[in-house]
């Protein structure tokens, strides 16, 4: 168990989000929310103030992305982990921040307790993806015209050996999400 508290950075364009991912990560012991930002260039202003250890993103934003925010991040502040944070499941968004540098992929319905969880393994260095749903037409769906609703928690990567393997790594050669 950690001393300290995780020190999150919030990165989104709605104020809605930010305020709602604040509330939700203030009642866990572990989290400590040491900003917030609603632009990659707010976000790369402050964070040496508020030196944080994972950011949480959002992919589209105006001003600069965060693929773009990611990609910074990697080069100037290689310390913070970045966890895209997303309504996108797109292959553009997905693999863009994951080749930009971010450690983490999950979608915005993801689940409290598995965004919490997702922090922590973040802040270990370790990669979680979100499962992404299949679309409403894949044979699974066929006739309900939804996705499914069953949730399956974010996987983490590691290669054969166990090792954890580095987001370039998957980026080349994309994991498949089970």
């Amino acid at each position: 168990m950690r001393e300290k508290p995780i020190r999150v950075l919030l990165v989104d364009d709605q104020v809605l989000m930010r305020r709602g991912l604040r509330k939700l990560l203030e009642v866990e012991d572990g989290i400590e929310v040491v900003g917030e930002a609603a632009d990659g260039v707010e976000a790369l202003r402050i964070i040496s103030e508020t030196r944080p250890e994972v950011a949480l993103v959002d992919a589209r934003m105006p001003k600069m992305d965060g693929v773009e925010l990611i990609r910074r991040l990697s080069e100037e502040h290689p310390r913070v982990a970045a966890i895209v944070l997303t309504t996108f499941d797109d292959d553009e968004y997905v693999f863009g921040g994951l080749r930009a540098g971010a450690r983490s992929y999950l979608l915005k319905d993801t689940p409290p307790e598995e965004l919490v969880s997702a922090i922590e393994k973040t802040s270990r260095d370790e990669t979680v993806l979100g499962a992404r749903s299949p679309p409403a037409s894949s044979p699974s769906c066929a006739g309900r015209g939804t996705r499914p609703s069953a949730s399956r928690a974010p996987e983490t990567r590691s290669s054969p050996n166990g090792r954890w393997r580095s987001p370039s790594s998957w980026a080349r050669a994309p994991p498949t999400v089970r």
